[in-house]
């Protein structure tokens, strides 16, 4: 996951969030994609929280 950029992980979510739509997804099914799919968002939010902080850094040199 470390690899896989913004953009990729949030259509990894967006894809994981559809499967639930699925009426054929099993429980077990559910609980993995639901955990991955946690797991996505953390990496997503540790991504954004990045970008805040270098605009941050950025905006204080620029003082």
């Amino acid at each position: 996951m470390n690899k896989m950029t913004f953009e990729e992980a949030v259509k990894k979510l967006d894809e994981m969030v559809q499967s639930f739509n699925n009426t054929d997804l099993t429980l077990d099914d559910a609980v993995k994609n639901y955990e991955e799919g946690m797991k996505l968002y953390k990496y997503c939010k540790d991504l954004v929280e990045k970008a805040e902080n270098k605009f941050e850094t950025i905006g204080e040199e620029l003082k």
